[in-house]
């Protein structure tokens, strides 16, 4: 067995034990013992931890926007009798008082504020149950069916310890020490030293990182050194690295050395195998990568920030969701990404962040095939969309200005566009967030709001047509620049942005994929780590040929130089030591990042597979598989009413699906 498999599988084994199956809907389980709390506050005390972490051991760290921050009290409540509330089985981390209201058994949990006001109660329906902040307004509480006994606190960290081993160990010249242990991760080296020496230690994610001496601009505070006289046994501080160097000053001998990851306990539900080695390494580098960044969310680079950012978790989510359904993370990215409570307009840090929330609520309401969390943040939905609804200028336009960070669609916009001004692809962003809510208030009942969104979503869809669309250059232009004047130039950004919400002609896909977009100068210089939309766009356009072409070049390239995690930003065509400058500093680059193994994933699933659903057809799936020159592929992969799995050899399909579902099958791409 590969050694890459051999720590799959070993932590498989391991997480089989954590996770029940089918982490799905709240709601399905009829019975059961469990926690619950106040949607988004679990988001938002582990995010307060991770703030916290990220000051300890990282930096430079810069976080803007505000978000829904944590309380200190929750309330939480089901009809009872008076002489029923006694019966009730229930535990708290907090101080609990209970009273009947009106006919509900009300339970008001407070704490101190370093932990989540949750209640653990027995054998109960949490569809029974409501949660408030105040006291007067109610909502479904969130919940997890991991958290089924009083001591699984929901606030409690879940990573288990995964020991690696070194998988090659150098000697240098000089007598320091280098270490690889292949696998990049977050956790604790230990080992064994004997002698009489000061031990110095560089750590970092690459080789060229942990060589150097000069540690001043770091991303990760410094490990302090270590003396031994004798034999001891040493564990570093946690870090995020790849490569550990030892440097004694004196004589000693190291042994046992081992690095105790801390990983996320998921079962990996998405299988996927075709005749294409290299892409199969992109998939599977893709996996490890959404996986080594999954602590409580699909965080932003664990060795740089370590911290949940909105387009980053939405993005992990869609790759993440089908290959470890862990439906709790992806609640918290969700609950990160929403503005909080009553927003204004200065609580924006990037004002088109908010935007991905929907973006992800839409997602999980496709992959676990109902609207709870939709429910569970009805109120946050409604508040956002009403900001953004009354800021909209004469043209239905959103408009960056400070004192926000201005637009951020990625990092790689040699191209545009400008930060702040009009940019065009937030404009089809915020379309498509309108058409989501208006899908969600006719769940709601809501019809006057519904009808309201229908219709702001087609009049700002007819506004990015008539002051974005170069019939000329068969694409997008970016928008308009802060002083008001067009910005004429053409980035990926507004063209996949344009496939994604419909509003890019379909008769104008082939120029696109083979005219526009390699004709853009940095196209395959500079990539960032929104790339996991724009495979999105091109399995919608049916481009899957120039989809693989483009990862190969890109993330292929990564691969072949030796790297084991997808980085933040790639630039394959500068020298190696430029690759990884980021911020300006030299080793700046996180070179493990979710939103960059979802690639891999959805080209996969969306595009070799060709899986897709209706949005107003729950229960069928289509499959329309384009193996875009390759032999066979096959695929094994969750939805709401189970596995399907897929085999393509050739023209000839073969799908198994669960009951409750129809899948129907589309061979017009082979």
């Amino acid at each position: 067995m590969k050694k890459s498999h051999l720590l799959l599988a070993a932590f498989s084994v391991v997480a089989a034990l954590f996770i029940s199956a089918g982490i799905t809907s709240c709601t399905k389980a009829p019975v059961q013992d469990t926690y619950m709390w106040y949607p988004g506050q679990l988001a938002a005390y582990l995010q307060t931890r991770l703030r916290q972490e990220s000051r300890e051991r990282c930096k430079f760290v810069g976080y803007p926007g505000k978000f829904f921050p944590p309380k200190d009290v929750a309330y939480f409540r089901t009809k009872a009798k008076e002489a029923d509330v006694q019966a009730i089985k229930w535990s708290s981390p907090g101080d609990v008082t209970v009273s009947n209201e009106n006919g509900y058994a009300v339970f008001t949990v407070k704490t101190d504020g370093t932990r989540l006001p949750s209640l653990f109660v027995e054998g109960v329906k949490v569809s029974d149950w409501e949660a408030s902040f105040d006291g007067q307004t109610w909502v479904l509480p969130e919940n997890d069916p991991r958290f089924n006994t009083a001591a699984k606190c929901p606030d409690n960290r879940q990573e288990i310890t995964v020991p690696i081993a070194p998988a090659k160990v150098d000697i240098l010249e000089n007598g320091d020490i280098l270490v690889d242990f292949h696998e990049l991760e977050m956790g604790d080296v230990k080992f064994t030293a004997e002698g009489k020496a000061e031990l110095s230690f560089f750590v970092g994610e690459s080789r060229m990182e942990v060589m150097s001496d000069n540690t001043a601009r770091n991303e990760q505070v410094d490990i302090p050194s270590e003396t031994v006289d004798g034999r001891r046994s040493i564990t570093l501080p946690e870090r995020a690295l790849r490569y550990l160097r030892i440097s004694p000053k004196g004589e000693c001998k190291v042994s046992d050395i081992s690095f105790e990851t801390h990983m996320w306990p998921v079962e990996n539900l998405m299988t996927f195998e075709c005749s294409d080695e290299g892409f199969n390494a992109i998939f599977n580098q893709g996996v490890k990568t959404l996986h080594t960044s999954m602590h409580n969310f699909y965080l932003d680079g664990i060795k740089r920030d370590y911290l949940p950012w909105a387009m980053d978790a939405v993005l992990g989510t869609i790759g993440g969701d089908y290959l470890f359904g862990d439906r709790q993370v992806t609640r918290n990215g969700i609950s990160v990404a929403l503005m909080p409570p009553h927003p204004q307009t200065s609580d924006w840090g990037i004002p088109d962040y908010p935007l991905h929330a929907l973006i992800g609520i839409e997602h999980d309401y496709m992959r676990y095939g109902d609207f709870t969390t939709a429910d569970m943040f009805k109120d946050r939905i409604l508040d956002q969309m009403a900001l953004y609804e009354s800021v909209q200028d004469e043209e239905g336009f959103l408009t960056a200005a400070r004192p926000s960070s201005g637009f951020t669609p990625g990092w790689a916009r040699k191209e545009g566009p400008e930060s702040m001004g009009r940019a065009a692809y937030a404009q089809m962003m915020l379309k498509e967030n309108f058409r989501i809510t208006a899908f969600l208030c006719k769940h709601w009942g809501e019809k006057e709001l519904a009808a309201r969104y229908e219709k702001r979503a087609e009049e700002l869809s007819a506004s990015i047509m008539k002051h974005f669309w170069s019939e000329e250059k068969k694409a997008f232009i970016d928008g308009y620049k802060s002083d008001g004047s067009l910005d004429e130039r053409v980035s990926p950004h507004a063209q996949y942005w344009g496939v994604i919400s419909g509003l890019y002609p379909e008769k104008y896909y082939d120029a696109l994929y083979t005219e526009v977009l390699p004709s853009i100068p940095s196209y395959y210089k500079d990539v960032s780590y929104d790339k996991g939309y724009e495979v999105l766009a091109y399995a919608k356009a049916g481009h899957i040929k120039e989809c693989l072409v483009f990862l190969d070049r890109v993330f292929g390239d990564w691969i072949r130089q030796g790297h084991t995690r997808f980085p933040e930003n790639f630039q394959p065509e500068a020298s190696k030591e430029e690759q990884l400058v980021f911020y300006r500093r030299p080793f700046g680059l996180s070179l493990c990042h979710g939103a960059n193994g979802t690639p891999g994933v959805a080209a996969a699933l969306f595009g070799i597979i060709g899986f897709s659903q209706n949005l107003d057809h729950a229960g069928v799936y289509t499959i329309k598989p384009d193996l875009a020159g390759m032999q066979w592929a096959k695929a094994t992969f969750p939805v709401a009413e189970g596995m399907i799995s897929v085999e393509v050899n050739g023209k000839d399909v073969t799908v198994s699906s669960p009951k409750g579902c129809r899948v129907k099958i589309d061979k017009s791409r082979l």
